[in-house]
């Protein structure tokens, strides 16, 4: 499942102000704030996987963080793109979702 749908149709479930118009990873700290109450562990992980997404699109300016607000470093924008690069990328998208999952349990869970 590509996270981008999941996140607007959990967030559209569960979130009466969901904002559908702002860019994927505001909108992934707002479902995790207000359904788990915090981020997740692998939050770092994800700001680089979009990161690396950005960078295949050929944008190349500041990564975009989880929580603007954040004192952590910018994620790492890779410099070389190949098959190392794709496979850290599927199982970091597998890791963010079993964890949402893991930690939401019971029937936010199951919407998955």
């Amino acid at each position: 499942m590509e996270e981008r749908p999941l996140v607007n149709r959990l967030g559209g479930e569960v979130i009466a102000s969901f904002n559908y118009r702002a860019r994927f990873l505001p909108k992934w700290h707002d479902l995790c704030e207000r359904t788990l109450g915090r981020q997740l562990e692998t939050t770092p992980e994800l700001e680089r996987l979009h990161a690396l997404r950005d960078s295949v699109l050929g944008f190349r300016g500041e990564p975009e963080r989880l929580d603007r607000r954040s004192q952590a470093p910018l994620p790492e924008v890779p410099g070389e793109l190949g098959p190392r690069n794709a496979r850290w990328a599927v199982g970091t998208a597998r890791r963010v979702i079993d964890e949402f999952q893991e930690t939401a349990g019971g029937d936010l869970a199951a919407r998955l």
